[in-house]
Formats: structure tokens, sequence, C-alpha cells
């Protein structure tokens, strides 16, 4: 398994970035850009990423979440290629926020151009929170009252 991360430093107290980055919400919509994403149960959300349908379970802890993604293509691919999982895990560090991302989790197929697209989502985010960070979680403590 090939595992990339991220770290995002920030002059906030971390409980409260990871409480936001953590959130599903949060990470699934601003992070990982999931279009049309609705929750279907308390930790199950469904959604469209990178063209592809994707259901998302998120398992929550007090220094780590854990985001799965079941991934399956739409329309015509749905015949040609299998679907495949990929696993996002936000934690806690001492000073900063760590983003961790399994490329290589595939149950029918090795998809690399989905994976390639996820990590360039992924990159440009987290660039963005490092670049702009702190503005980002001050504008989201303000609207979250925290």
């Amino acid at each position: 398994m090939d595992t990339l991360w991220h770290e995002i430093k920030t002059s906030h107290d971390v409980d409260i970035v990871y409480s936001i980055l953590s959130d599903p919400d949060f990470f699934l919509t601003r992070i990982i850009e999931v279009e049309n994403l609705q929750r279907m149960g308390q930790d199950v959300y469904s959604g469209k990423v990178t063209s592809m349908k994707a259901r998302i379970t998120v398992y929550r802890g007090a220094e780590s979440t854990t985001f799965i993604f079941y991934m399956e293509p739409t329309g015509f691919a749905r015949f040609t290629k299998g679907k495949v999982v990929r696993k996002f895990v936000v934690r806690k560090g001492e000073n900063s926020i760590f983003i961790d991302f399994e490329k290589q989790l595939a149950v029918d197929a090795v998809w690399d151009e989905d994976a390639a697209l996820l990590k360039t989502t992924l990159d440009r985010a987290v660039e963005e929170l490092q670049m702009n960070g702190d503005e980002i979680i001050r504008l989201e403590r303000v609207k979250r009252k925290i």
C-alpha cells in the first residue's frame, strides 16, 4: 500500500483544527470536493467523486478520523472497470494536523487515473490550507462559534 501524507501547521489550537478538518461536512466538501453530498446514515455519505459514484463511511476517533470511499464508475465504464476503495485519514499531531491518503486499495482493479485525480484534489486543498489555513480556520470558527 502506498500512503501519501500532508502536514498542515497552524497557529490555532490543534484540537479545534482537528475538529474542523475531521468534520465530514467540511472534509468531504472543502478538501475532497465531493459533488451532490448526501448523508445516508449517522456516519455514511454518498456523492460523486472524480465522476464516480461514492459511498463514504466515516470512522471517528479522538486522535484520528478515517474516511473510506467505496467507489464505482458510472455509465459504460461500469461494465469494463471494477470498484475501488480509497482511504483518507485525518490525524492529530502535536502542533499540526496530518492528512494521509492510501492510494492503492483496490477491490477489482487498480485505478491509477482515479488515484491521481484524488491526489491532485487533495494536494490543491492542502496547498490552500498551508497558504491560507489560519484564515480559513478562523472563518470556520466564527461560522461555528468555536
